[in-house]
């Protein structure tokens, strides 16, 4: 048989299966669809007969470097099925033409029918068909092209602040902590090396350093009291860094008069945007209290 024929016969064949159908979308490079579709065979790849807002997204995605790409939501379909569902995706996502949502596309599907009402029931069905492994962002593939198109591209300031203020007091649950903490004790060499070598060499913003040493300044000690450990004359000594530079308050006789010496260089230095053992103390009777241990301090 010549290839005409035998390329011929297997679009016939396929033309022949009523499961031949797919619901797909086009996505963005970090995952977020632009336009759904249904389709078979090379549909779904093919960017011939695509409306204006459709090329002008792929074009300024690689502008950008970088290439959109396509995934299959719902495969096997006969070609009903496949119209409603993307009459039900393209209803869900909304479309930009007409202010309703993220999509490019100028229909609202199942071959042209506009005006079409997504119920309830609908909504349901396609949340449930795409939970867990159903869920195509779920899939290694998808998500290994999703880690592509982000690996080596450093996120925008404008985006770092969005997340800041989104995360930023916002308190974690008892559950959540206790899993990052497991996920921490228990991380892999390698994961450790990754972890280092991303950061290495990196240089951090002027507003990033303040960042961090604010939150040095704020965090609590992991035992005992900030600023002091016993020295090995069996006395207590304390010591404070202020500015990169490490200072020496001296020896005393308990661990609380210690404390109360860093608390008051503390103090002085950031006012209360610092952590205090002894936040209480604070006040009138501070000086006084620094004054009389500062006596009791002995020359190391």
């Amino acid at each position: 048989m010549r290839k005409r024929d035998t390329c011929m016969a297997r679009i016939a064949d396929n033309d022949n299966n009523p499961y031949r159908f797919y619901v797909y979308a086009w996505c963005y490079p970090g995952g977020r669809p632009f336009y759904v579709g249904k389709g078979a065979g090379e549909r779904d790849t093919s960017e011939r007969g695509r409306n204006p807002i459709f090329k002008r997204i792929v074009a300024k995605i690689r502008r950008n470097g970088s290439e959109p790409f396509v995934a299959r939501w719902q495969d096997g379909l006969c070609e009903e099925d496949a119209f409603r569902l993307e009459v039900a995706y393209i209803g869900l996502l909304g479309r930009r033409d007409k202010g309703t949502g993220i999509l490019a596309n100028l229909t609202d599907g199942g071959d042209g029918p506009s005006g079409a009402v997504i119920s309830d029931e609908t909504r349901a069905k396609l949340s449930e068909a795409r939970r867990g492994k159903n869920n195509p962002m779920n899939v290694p593939e998808y998500r290994e092209k999703v880690a592509a198109s982000k690996r080596g591209k450093p996120r925008p300031p404008e985006v770092h602040e969005r997340l800041l203020a989104a995360n930023l007091g916002r308190p974690l649950s008892v559950e959540h902590r206790a899993k990052l903490s497991e996920a921490s004790r228990n991380m892999s060499v390698e994961a450790r090396a990754k972890i280092g070598a991303a950061h290495r060499g990196v240089k951090k913003s002027q507003k990033t350093r303040e960042r961090m040493t604010a939150a040095l300044r704020l965090r609590p000690p992991r035992s005992g009291f900030k600023g002091v450990h016993l020295h090995k004359s069996g006395r207590w000594e304390s010591g404070i860094s202020i500015d990169g530079t490490q200072r020496y308050l001296g020896l005393y006789d308990t661990a609380e008069k210690a404390a109360i010496a860093y608390d008051s260089e503390a103090y002085a230095a950031y006012g209360g945007n610092c952590y205090l053992n002894f936040p209480e103390k604070f006040g009138q009777s501070c000086a006084a209290d620094n004054d009389n241990h500062q006596d009791e301090a002995v020359a190391a």
